[in-house]
């Protein structure tokens, strides 16, 4: 996976506001799309992009990390003009809400983790 954008955000955890790291990474798909089309020629015609390398076809992960958890979301099959490739996944990774899902995972590991020590130290 290659990490190409990150950020901090504060979210609330518990009763406190802690500093998240939010890192985008994606990696190549080995495999041409599925993609249907209304004929050969338009299907061919496409996936000629990602032979040239104008379109890349990318696996696409964001995660939230802190306090030692971390919450993921992905998505695989990703098609964006190769040389828009960062500006686009951060616009898609916002779109289908990957940043927030991703926090959220990462508030339940937390929260999860923070109950397991309750038990263990109560």
């Amino acid at each position: 996976m290659q990490q190409f954008h990150s950020f901090t955000r504060e979210v609330k955890i518990g009763n406190k506001l802690v500093v998240v790291l939010i890192v985008f990474e994606y990696d190549y798909e080995n495999e041409l799309p599925e993609i249907g089309f209304d004929s050969d020629k338009e299907r061919n015609e496409y996936l000629s992009k990602f032979e040239t390398g104008e379109f890349s076809n990318l696996f696409l992960r964001v995660i939230a990390s802190a306090l030692g958890e971390k919450g993921s979301d992905s998505l695989g099959q990703v098609h964006v003009v190769s040389k828009n490739a960062d500006n686009d996944l951060i616009e898609i990774a916002i779109s289908h809400g990957m940043v927030e899902n991703a926090i959220t995972k990462l508030v339940d590991a937390c929260e999860v983790k923070y109950f397991n020590l309750k038990e263990v130290f109560a």
